[in-house]
């Protein structure tokens, strides 16, 4: 599935396909454009090309998803198991806050190494994506190109 919009002055394009393990795979590309055109790699500096290139790489390869994880410590309720005696069973959720609401998901155990793993590049996206707002920041503070 392909979908694509114009944006002011550059386009978004949205992937979507599946990995050879059966799990969904998002590619979201924005080219940007400014009032003179694409802003190509040349006027960039070696600090942006390099966050936008690992930032790239990191959509690119695996899923993302924003969230938290929470281990919680639960009880089955049979009265032989550790778990009575305070020990509890661990659980991973994952905690997302959505329209002022907080919501909590189960993560099963054989998914838990993937979901740790699209959050942490989540994490991570974000940063790459802030280290970029960063540079345009004080491009825009110092009135330069």
């Amino acid at each position: 599935m392909i979908d694509s919009c114009d944006l002011a002055g550059g386009a978004e394009q949205i992937r979507i396909h599946f990995g050879l393990d059966k799990t969904p795979v998002i590619c979201h590309n924005v080219y940007m454009a400014d009032r003179r055109g694409d802003i190509h790699r040349t006027h960039m500096s070696a600090v942006e090309r390099r966050a936008r290139s690992q930032l790239a790489q990191l959509l690119s390869q695996r899923g993302v998803i924003r969230g938290t994880l929470l281990v919680r410590k639960r009880k089955c309720g049979k009265a032989n198991c550790r778990c009575a005696r305070g020990e509890g069973h661990e659980s991973l959720f994952l905690v997302i806050s959505e329209n002022g609401r907080t919501r909590q998901f189960f993560v099963p155990k054989d998914w838990e190494s993937r979901v740790r793993l699209w959050v942490e590049d989540y994490h991570c996206a974000r940063e790459l994506m802030e280290e970029i707002s960063r540079i345009y920041w004080d491009k825009v503070r110092n009135r330069q190109d």
